[in-house]
């Protein structure tokens, strides 16, 4: 599945006053491609979700780095780093790509790493659909 996020849907709510949400996360099957479908699938899952109508909407594909680090809690302060998930499956892909980051130590989901003594970047290895993720320093 494919996740994309909605925005700026401008819902038709025949003059009602009610607080709807500005965003909705909606998963699309991988085997869509063609964007006119991707649209009126996302357009159908707006009104099933929310129970309304809309004018329109703008939306935006999530990239895998940001399923992995997606925004963290801060309400108590930045989390110390992110867990790794699962174990590596040899009959699955590995992925390996570097983990964007702020030049304070903070990952773009805002948990915090701190800086690398060696100037080592962090980078993250994970199974397309989730099923493992490892951080490390390289």
């Amino acid at each position: 599945m494919k996740k994309y996020v909605v925005y700026d849907i401008k819902y038709d709510t025949d003059g009602i006053e009610i607080e709807l949400p500005k965003t909705l996360e909606i998963s699309i099957p991988n085997n869509i491609t063609e964007i006119e479908e991707i649209e009126q699938i996302l357009s159908d899952e707006i009104s099933n979700k929310i129970g309304f109508c809309h004018f329109g909407f703008s939306m935006k594909k999530f990239k895998t780095i940001d399923l992995i680090i997606p925004k963290a809690n801060c309400k108590y302060g930045a989390p110390h780093g992110r867990s790794n998930v699962g174990f590596k499956d040899d009959s699955k892909r590995v992925y390996d790509c570097f983990v964007p980051m702020f030049n304070d130590g903070y990952d773009k989901g805002y948990a915090y790493w701190g800086l690398h003594p060696n100037y080592k970047r962090l980078r993250v290895k994970y199974h397309k659909d989730l099923s493992y993720i490892e951080f490390y320093w390289q």
